[in-house]
């Protein structure tokens, strides 16, 4: 499916055009909503990277593509059903947006120009495959093992920024992917039976990107 929509998502970026730019960042994202909640998503603060590339279509509109990635750690303890896991590891949730959308731009000074943005497109998302105990207070403590697949779902991004002498810029970023449905397998000790699982969780997040500006192109 990703591979269908994929040129149409790119298509914009490749309309000839004879200023465009491209910004590579790195990033720090804080989930939000039940992607945050510990009974749910259990996501912590992570960090990425990506890059936006702009086509501009007049002095103020572009089309704006971005790419990027994030990881989030997963919560230590997490609820697995009714009971409390305890992670034996670091495990982390790992997203890779592909979006694209229309963006305004302001110059407020000739060092100074602002720029807010609206887009869609796809996200393909990893639940952590977690390994970890139950603690039940019995002798041999049941020992949980998972394993996910990924999944892709459709969401959108608002944001704005600033861009300062035309090279540094920062931005903060909606970003909300709606709902996934991780499916896998889920292996007990105490039963040494694997049996399929499925764990829903919420995918939104707001980040905040530093990047470096590259004029691809002369100026009109």
């Amino acid at each position: 499916m990703l591979r269908f929509f994929l040129p149409f998502l790119l298509m914009p970026t490749f309309v000839c055009a004879q200023v465009y730019s491209l910004t590579a960042f790195g990033q720090w994202s804080s989930p939000t909503g039940d992607y945050a909640d510990k009974g749910i998503g259990g996501a912590k603060a992570g960090y990425g990277g990506g890059a936006d590339l702009d086509v501009f279509l007049n002095d103020n509109f572009a089309w704006k593509t971005t790419a990027s990635f994030s990881a989030n750690k997963l919560t230590n303890p997490t609820p697995f059903g009714e009971k409390e896991l305890f992670l034996s590891d670091s495990y982390f949730y790992y997203n890779l947006p592909v979006i694209t959308g229309i963006a305004w731009r302001r110059q407020a000074t000739s060092n100074l120009e602002f720029v807010f943005f609206a887009q869609t497109g796809v996200n393909y998302a990893e639940f952590p495959n977690i390994e970890g105990t139950i603690e039940d207070n019995s002798k041999y403590p049941d020992t949980i093992e998972t394993s996910f697949q990924g999944r892709t779902n459709w969401g959108y991004v608002l944001g704005g920024g600033v861009t300062f002498y035309q090279k540094a810029t920062l931005s903060l970023r909606y970003m909300n992917f709606g709902d996934y449905a991780f499916s896998g397998d889920y292996y007990s000790s105490k039963t040494a039976l694997y049996r399929e699982h499925e764990q829903k969780t919420p995918v939104s997040f707001f980040m905040l990107t530093f990047g470096y500006n590259f004029n691809l192109s002369e100026e009109k």
